[in-house]
């Protein structure tokens, strides 16, 4: 290919720069030859012209650039004319007989010919009638002079079948023809990330295809004016944009609004229902088929068997916003009446959310009310709020009716991310009840209003209604379910600790991810962190509800009261002190929702967190894989990016960081959809880890300081006092651990307990405050057993470790080496590879100086070798430095200086004397005698046998 040729520069276009330089070399030789490219507007045309124009002058080719247009078609010969003046060809004084112009051409053409050429013309569908036909008949003439032809053209199928047509088409087939399709999905994302500096997320370049099928023209002008597309609906189309769709829409005339009824019922959709719709508003069989046929033309759409299909759906989105709003209402209510006709409610129900209030309030609420009914019936969550909001509107519904509504519209809200509307209706919904002392209804509403609310500071509100509610009111069902979400909503009374998403986005930000500002006005503004909660209240309430479950178990107790009941007692028994009788009772949950044949997500949720705190990482891992591949088949938005940060923190735990940080992105990305704020403290944590240990950015710790809300929390100080520790930043680390020593009397030991205080604990050691990390003794000997989580997320490793540490702290250094080995064996029998290293880096720097003998023995080279060509780089540089301290004195008991120990190493590289010498600044002389006092204390003869000697004394 020749130099200037490059192919990254125009993506997914590989095989159309291979066809130029194929042409180009021809041409080079005098062989003549042509290519012509076609496709829809913005596919590439002309950029691939520029790209045979940069390679032509890189081979000396000449090139004479043409371009036609519309009004070319009132100008007889233009093109040759404008071709000829080029090289002063005169024009004949008539151009009326074809001997004329073609005699004029060929005079064009021998002109042309006298220096390696190519003519380009873009464009060609616009080319005049006359100078069609002589470029049909004089193709070969310059064919055979050596000139070389690379031309451009629309789609030929959407043009009018008039002369020029006929002849550019024969034209296509004398030529090699090129018909250019939209890039593939892969390519598409190559080339925005090629040519918008904004990072663009997966989702949206998945949008972005599928609105654009690909035109890189199209692509690349909606990406530069939205990077946050989150639906085909809301894109905004810049005006470039809308002058080519309505260049191409207009050609439809009269026939526009029978395809702005296809635009209407969706970019796919079915021939019989379009037909259907339309003949209801008056428009005749033959028409809407006329119309179909001039728009496949067009190439606006295909159509197949009795489908349709839109070539992009910009274009059904402009045909749409080019419809009055009385004949879209008009529209809608036409498609409504069809689908409801087909008895497809749920079809007929989303056009009828889009239409003017109907006069037929009876037929409305007959497809709102079957549409809600299905909704429910298959979890159909969307489709319930968009039913049971019209019949809110627009129908007079009684008192209870409306709470009923109201109370499974909230829940569906909440299910689909809309959480400050569906917390508003199921509180409006809580205080109808009451006005009509419905307790029943209340009860059900006030648990909607606290369900998914665990992220949100203001929870008084509903912790009081849950208080006011009389229960002795209530169906042992209802009341068992009451007790439960009454436990779990005091258990996430956050208090003032919380960490606003606004702070927490600078901390993203710092990872190389921007956080776009939020355009929804519902969304949430701040996330809890869970601490300081009132958990002999939750305990309580929790245990009757569990208590009563089994009471009544001849009673007609709901599976899912059953199954809410025993999540309420675990998560109101989150001390590491009860994690026995958590793993019972989330298999107890387990047995209940397999014998319901249910996946409940929740319950297999907690019993992961379960089974990885156990150190049962057998099962967890089993369970976590089941876990997120179900969750990928159709779970809800909560099990999918839970099990993602599952998955994540895994990654973490093995050391894989570069793959832990792309799937907690993906998570967090899904988690900012749902509007779910928790999502972001989540990442925080599992991101700031990864940072910790693959050698931290001073940014991250720059952050970390001053007046933050990211530091509101216990854990959250603790997190960065071990950022700041492992900077080296004692100072600013000290501090921190200080204003976090209070955890340590914390008497319930609830939520982040132990992840809070084993992080402090590591943080303190490392500072060498042994003053304060000796008082985790006592603390975490109990739980030496178990293995440290935050919230099931990222996994920090045996307790036991942070035993070991605490007890080196307090000079018991037999007792921490014995853990640590146990704790290692531990972390490598379940795949740890993370905390088995720490491990290891932990027993290199209490023994290097104590004991370097047995540091060495105990953690041979290799182990730091693989970790240093790993991820895990914090760790591997501080074992690499203490591996080090223990060899130098482990030389200087031999007898060796400082000096002899560099000389040594020397030596060991098979240096010569004058080598050493001039590499350490010594004379020649120095370090020979110093070799001698080497060979001396090592016992040797000379350097022969220093290698073997060295690693015997395990100096290497």
């Amino acid at each position: 290919m020749p130099s200037g040729t490059d192919i990254s520069s125009t993506v997914g276009r590989v095989q159309q720069l291979q066809n130029i330089d194929s042409l180009l070399t021809k041409i080079a030789n005098r062989e003549g030859g042509s290519l012509l490219f076609s496709g829809e507007p913005g596919i590439g045309k002309s950029h691939l012209l520029r790209e045979a124009a940069a390679c032509a002058k890189a081979l000396s080719i000449r090139t004479i650039s043409l371009r036609c247009s519309e009004s070319d078609v009132n100008e007889p010969f233009a093109l040759f004319s404008r071709l000829g003046a080029l090289f002063d060809i005169v024009e004949p004084t008539t151009l009326h007989t074809d001997a004329a112009r073609f005699l004029h051409g060929r005079k064009t053409f021998e002109a042309i010919a006298q220096h390696p050429s190519i003519i380009l013309i873009d464009d060609l569908q616009w080319c005049d009638y006359l100078s069609s036909v002589a470029l049909l008949h004089l193709f070969d003439y310059g064919f055979n002079l050596g000139i070389g032809f690379l031309a451009t053209t629309r789609p030929l199928e959407e043009a009018n079948d008039n002369g020029t047509i006929a002849n550019v088409r024969t034209l296509s087939r004398l030529m090699t023809h090129d018909q250019l399709v939209g890039l593939s999905k892969t390519e598409s994302a190559a080339l925005i990330s090629q040519s918008i500096s904004t990072t663009i997320t997966p989702r949206v370049q998945k949008s972005l295809r599928d609105l654009t099928n690909g035109n890189p023209f199209f692509l690349l002008e909606i990406a530069r004016v939205d990077t946050n597309i989150k639906s085909l609906d809301e894109v905004k189309i810049p005006r470039e944009l809308e002058a080519i769709l309505d260049q191409r829409i207009n050609r439809l005339g009269e026939q526009e609004e029978i395809i702005a009824m296809a635009a209407l019922l969706g970019m796919r959709g079915e021939r019989r229902i379009l037909f259907l719709s339309l003949v209801y508003l008056g428009y005749e069989d033959s028409t809407v088929t006329s119309a179909l046929s001039t728009a496949e033309r067009l190439a606006l759409l295909t159509s197949h068997d009795n489908q349709y299909e839109f070539r992009h759906a910009l274009y059904t989105q402009r045909l749409v916003s080019r419809m009055s709003y009385t004949q879209r209402s008009k529209f809608h209510s036409a498609a409504a009446i069809t689908f409801a006709n087909e008895t497809r409610y749920m079809a007929a129900m989303a056009h009828l959310a889009q239409s003017e209030k109907t006069d037929d309030i009876i037929f409305g609420e007959t497809v709102a009310r079957t549409a809600f009914e299905i909704s429910q019936g298959n979890g159909d969550h969307a489709g319930s709020t968009e039913s049971g909001q019209w019949l809110l509107d627009n129908t007079d519904l009684s008192v209870a009716q409306r709470v009923n509504v109201l109370i499974q519209l909230a829940k569906s809200q909440i299910a689909i991310g809309r959480r400050i509307e569906g917390r508003k209706n199921a509180e409006l919904a809580a205080r109808l009840a009451g006005t009509i002392n419905d307790t029943e209804a209340e009860a059900n509403a006030t648990m909607q209003w606290a369900a998914r609310s665990d992220f949100t500071p203001d929870r008084a509100p509903v912790i009081a209604a849950f208080g006011n509610i009389d229960t002795t009111k209530l169906r042992p069902d209802t009341r068992i379910r009451l007790l439960s979400a009454y436990s779990q909503a005091v258990l996430l009374v956050p208090t003032e600790e919380h960490v606003s998403v606004t702070s927490g986005s600078e901390l993203i930000s710092s990872f190389g991810t921007d956080i776009a500002e939020s355009s929804r006005s519902d969304s949430t503004e701040a996330a809890a962190w869970n601490w300081n909660v009132n958990a002999a209240l939750a305990r309580k309430l929790a245990t009757d509800a569990r208590d009563e479950a089994a009471m009544h178990a001849s009673l007609d107790i709901s599976y899912e009261a059953r199954v809410q009941a025993l999540l309420a007692w675990r998560e109101a028994h989150r001390s590491p002190a009860y994690l026995s009788e958590r793993l019972a009772t989330t298999q107890q949950a387990i047995e209940l929702s397999r014998t319901h044949g249910d996946h409940h997500e929740s319950v297999y949720f907690c019993h992961i967190l379960d089974l990885m705190e156990s150190g049962d990482f057998a099962r967890a891992d089993l369970e976590i894989q089941h876990f997120y591949s179900t969750a990928r088949a159709g779970g809800s938005f909560i099990a999918q990016w839970w099990s993602g940060f599952l998955q994540s923190g895994r990654l973490i735990s093995r050391g894989k960081f570069t793959e832990a940080g792309q799937e907690a992105q993906q998570v967090f990305e899904r988690g900012r959809l749902a509007d779910e704020p928790g999502r972001l403290v989540v990442m925080l944590e599992q991101q700031t880890l990864i940072l910790i240990e693959s050698i931290i950015p001073p940014s991250l710790s720059a952050l970390f300081q001053g007046e933050t809300a990211v530091l509101a929390n216990h854990y959250a100080r603790a997190l960065a006092a071990l950022g700041n520790a492992s900077l080296g930043n004692a100072e600013i680390a000290t501090q921190l651990i200080t204003d976090t020593l209070i955890v340590l009397d914390d008497p319930d030991q609830e939520a982040a307990w132990l992840p809070t205080v084993t992080m402090l604990i590591e943080a303190a050691h490392l500072l060498h405050r042994y003053d304060i990390a000796a008082q985790g003794v006592n603390l975490l000997e109990p739980y030496s057993r178990q293995h440290v989580t935050y919230i099931g997320n990222t996994i920090r490793g045996p307790v036991r470790r942070y035993c070991a540490l605490a007890k080196h702290a307090s000079g018991d250094t037999p007792k921490a080496i014995d853990d640590l080995l146990i704790a290692r064996n531990e972390s490598r029998r379940i795949g740890d590879h993370l905390w088995d290293l720490a491990c290891s880096v932990d027993i290199l720097e209490i023994l290097a100086e104590s004991d370097p003998a047995r540091a060495i023995d105990l953690v041979p080279e290799n182990i730091i070798v693989e970790a240093e060509t790993s991820e895990m780089k914090w760790r591997a540089l501080r074992g690499r430095v203490a591996l080090t301290k223990a060899r130098t004195l482990l030389a200087a008991e031999l007898g060796l200086t400082p000096r002899q120990i560099t000389v040594m190493h020397g030596l060991l590289q098979n240096l010569t004397i004058s080598e050493i010498a001039t590499s350490l600044g010594f004379s020649h002389s120095t370090v020979r005698q110093e070799s001698i006092a080497i060979y001396k204390a090592l016992n040797i003869e000379g350097r022969t046998a220093i290698a073997e000697r060295a690693r015997e004394l395990r100096l290497i």
